[in-house]
């Protein structure tokens, strides 16, 4: 009797659903962002490779490349080449994600800033969700937090440009408030300095994150503070859960352990926790 009550105990864990010990399984659209993403391992980093393709013009670096990457044109690149898998072309897509509407390359319409401009923007057109006020904790209760900051597109476009006058959308350069939600740095490892398995369950096989700092501002002469300074995807994988990035430490597109980089981000002033985005299929 014994032995068959232990058989029955075992049958009934057994029988648990399988999301309950790890990540949801991979779908058909996040295993091609996978694969692309991938194939860009190695390539060099390049801060602000990409513009508008304009000979004399602010920024002429070409509109499209695949030979070097920031954090961002690396996260774009690979969403807008998996995109043109079902409709247009990668360059239709790359415009779509780095302008606003009616998405014309255009350096002052640009979305140069994250909170402010490229999450709302690629959420519009239905490639990422942000899923962070969804993770939550043993009580059900949410480990979402939110940052602010007022965004100053006028005086960081004066700072950054001193010798060029911006005088059209005179809406585009007021001040503007934005906001980020994030996963606090000390809620993704535990106490004993391991990943949190519970938090990490929640999330899909890869989704996109971004760093989020708050009461922070680059440098003194950049006009203005931001919200958000890396984005990269984080991968589950054979090895382990990976942050694949294009990064100006490593200098170039790389995976590092999920581990490794969050105590590294506890070490970085004001960074405050992670902001996490869902790829959504078109």
């Amino acid at each position: 009797m014994r032995n068959i009550r232990h058989l029955f105990y075992l049958l009934t864990f057994l029988s648990l659903p399988i999301q309950s010990a790890c990540p949801s399984s991979t779908t058909l659209h996040e295993q091609r962002i996978i694969e692309m993403s991938q194939t860009l391992l190695g390539a060099p980093y390049q801060l602000g490779p990409l513009g508008e393709g304009v000979p004399d013009s602010i920024d002429p670096q070409p509109r499209n490349r695949m030979d070097v990457f920031d954090c961002e044109t690396f996260v774009t690149t690979t969403l807008a080449r998996v995109r043109a898998q079902s409709s247009h072309t990668p360059l239709y897509w790359m415009d779509a994600l780095r302008y606003t509407p009616p998405h014309e390359p255009s350096y002052l319409m640009r979305n140069h800033f994250t909170s402010l401009d490229w999450n709302p923007n690629a959420q519009a057109l239905g490639f990422i969700k942000d899923i962070t006020p969804q993770v939550i904790d043993a009580h059900h209760a949410s480990l979402s937090r939110t940052a602010y900051a007022h965004i100053d597109r006028g005086q960081w476009l004066k700072q950054q440009h001193p010798h060029h006058t911006f005088t059209q959308h005179p809406e585009h350069l007021r001040p503007k408030r934005s906001s980020i939600t994030y996963i606090p740095l000390h809620h993704w490892i535990t106490r004993a300095g391991i990943l949190n398995q519970s938090l990490l369950n929640q999330l899909p096989a890869i989704t996109l994150v971004e760093y989020v700092r708050t009461n922070w501002t680059p440098h003194p002469t950049f006009g203005t503070p931001l919200l958000v300074s890396h984005m990269a995807f984080l991968i589950h994988t054979q090895a382990g859960w990976m942050i694949r990035e294009a990064s100006s430490r490593m200098g170039k597109v790389s995976d590092t352990p999920l581990l490794t980089t969050l105590k590294r981000l506890k070490l970085t002033p004001h960074l405050a926790g992670l902001h996490i985005e869902s790829l959504r299929a078109p």
